[in-house]
């Protein structure tokens, strides 16, 4: 059976939610993969998650690089975080 929350409080740093029962759901078959992503995606932005769209190695570094500070309340610069690339191999934002 598959779990719904609505969202009751939500700050900065957590998120409360409410558990209700599913609605009764009906097996209409075979789900494409771009229709599982696209319910995924709304069942997060339904529980508070921003949708971010990120076409690029460039875009998805930067974007990692910005959460990691905002959560960490840190300044992480592109140079510490060429630095952190280059010891694990990862692409380096330029």
């Amino acid at each position: 059976m598959t779990e719904q929350f609505n969202i009751i409080a939500e700050q900065e740093h957590s998120t409360v939610m409410a558990h209700n029962d599913a609605l009764p759901w009906e097996d209409k078959g075979y789900q494409s993969e771009t229709a599982l992503e696209e319910a995924f995606i709304h069942q997060l932005t339904q529980q508070g998650y921003e949708r971010v769209d990120i076409s690029s190695v460039k875009q998805l570094i930067e974007n990692l690089r910005a959460q990691i500070c905002r959560l960490n309340d840190l300044t992480l610069t592109r140079r510490n975080l060429r630095v952190a690339s280059c010891r694990r191999r990862l692409p380096i934002i330029s």
